[in-house]
């Protein structure tokens, strides 16, 4: 891609480590020598719905469902520190927590907001037995969006 060309990367993610490993993956693709191009954008994205659990924030709650605005504030919290190293190597980095009701909606959503070049993402890849049984291991995911 021309390094003339803005790069605007749309990165979703849940809270949890394994989602996370996409911003290693923007790491690896796009900062050569450490840096991002320039003109480098990168939104952080996360869905809070109105009733999801959040470890981290009922741990503060003594076990209790943590208050809408807790949880968002722990999300918030979450995106702040991961988009500290994206800011030090280059890029410009946006965060939005977003609440719904149906997160698959808020994330389509935001994305067509953001109108990205690339969408970043893990994805699970078990295999064997375990696939059956728990899914798949995070594998990063990456899909272009193309001109309208």
């Amino acid at each position: 891609m021309p390094t003339s060309q803005p790069l605007k990367l749309w990165i979703p993610l849940d809270g949890g480590h394994v989602s996370d490993r996409a911003i290693q993956a923007a790491c690896t693709l796009f900062a050569r020598d450490g840096r991002f191009p320039p003109l480098t954008e990168i939104r952080l994205v996360r869905i809070v719905h109105p009733h999801e659990a959040n470890e981290e924030a009922r741990e503060e709650h003594a076990g209790e469902d943590a208050p809408l605005q807790v949880r968002a504030a722990s999300a918030q919290h979450h995106l702040d520190r991961l988009s500290e190293g994206l800011e030090k190597r280059g890029a410009v980095v946006d965060t939005r927590v977003r609440m719904s009701e149906d997160p698959p909606a808020g994330l389509v959503e935001d994305m067509l907001e953001t109108d990205p070049t690339l969408i970043l993402m893990t994805s699970h890849a078990r295999d064997g037995f375990s696939r059956w049984t728990h899914g798949a291991s995070p594998r990063p995911c990456c899909a272009r969006r193309w001109p309208r």
